[in-house]
């Protein structure tokens, strides 16, 4: 835009024009969208965080009921443990529940008392984790003793074993238990069997030329065999137990005495109590007189 001003040009932008006050009024319905906008988004995301929630929480409650979290597990756990009767605790270690017991101060304590009703001793952090490791309660017992020590020889005495430490040996045969059945047996030379070729159920052991049959040979395999038992030193023979005055199927091994429990159907093998018997020196073998074994016939013949 131009304007003469005595002779002069005069040029005028646009843009010097003074702007004009009436606005253009925009359409409500984009004034109340751009107002719900915001609302809406906020409420979105609460709902995908309560989900998220809900989800967690789902999951967390899956893993508890499947027992792989503790989900209800407090300060207090272990005190509620211990109030359940004794049966019911004992009961849980035979069947491989909870075989630690507490831990107090780097001491697995077995929840169980003597028959006398005083607390047996400590598991000492020495053993500790081979004695759970390696069958707790059903393979070794309830400890008799506290660590003891002896020529140098650090060991503690269980209902079922003694426990040793070696050392001088190498992993894992640190630990040891304690060859009970020749102890207890003070070394008795019992009838050997001749020479027969292995099969299902059977086997010879040539070191000792004894033989070892179901159903012990099974559970000897199955529980460790030569490391936890050792070598068979009998056949299977009669003896009277002092725990029922009854005649039982037994078998003696370097380090346990295992017995046959036909009434038992829940454990008809048991592991003898020569910890108990060798530490408390109440008990001695009653063994009936075994005859020769019987040749087992070869294979073939």
């Amino acid at each position: 835009m131009t304007t003469q001003d005595d002779g002069e040009t005069v040029y005028i932008h646009e843009h010097d024009l003074k702007p004009d006050n009436d606005l253009e009024t925009l359409p409500t319905a984009i004034l109340e969208q751009d107002e719900e906008t915001p609302t809406r988004g906020v409420l979105l995301q609460t709902i995908a965080f309560a989900l998220g929630i809900f989800l967690l929480i789902l999951l967390i409650w899956t893993l508890a009921s499947q027992g792989r979290i503790n989900l209800f597990q407090s300060v207090n756990g272990s005190q509620r443990q211990a109030n359940q009767p004794l049966q019911a605790r004992l009961a849980s270690y035979s069947n491989g529940a909870n075989a630690s017991g507490i831990t107090q101060q780097g001491l697995i304590v077995p929840l169980g008392t003597f028959p006398d009703g005083t607390p047996r001793p400590a598991i000492d952090p020495l053993f500790a984790d081979y004695w759970q490791q390696h069958g707790g309660v059903r393979v070794f017992g309830l400890p008799e003793s506290t660590l003891l020590e002896k020529d140098g020889r650090r060991f503690q005495w269980f209902e079922r074993a003694r426990l040793e430490f070696w050392p001088e040996n190498d992993p894992p045969y640190e630990i040891q238990p304690g060859r009970l059945g020749v102890e207890f047996t003070d070394g008795r030379d019992f009838p050997t069997q001749e020479f027969f070729v292995n099969r299902p159920g059977l086997r010879y052991v040539k070191v000792t030329e004894h033989g070892i049959a179901d159903p012990f040979l099974s559970f000897w395999e199955q529980n460790g065999g030569i490391d936890i038992f050792g070598y068979p030193i009998s056949e299977q023979v009669q003896e009277i137990l002092p725990e029922d005055g009854a005649i039982h199927q037994v078998q003696y091994f370097e380090r346990a005495r295992l017995e046959w429990h036909p009434n038992d159907t829940a454990q008809p093998i048991k592991i003898g109590l020569l910890g108990t018997n060798l530490y408390r020196l109440n008990s001695k073998p009653n063994i009936i007189e075994p005859a020769q074994p019987t040749p087992v016939p070869l294979l073939g013949n």
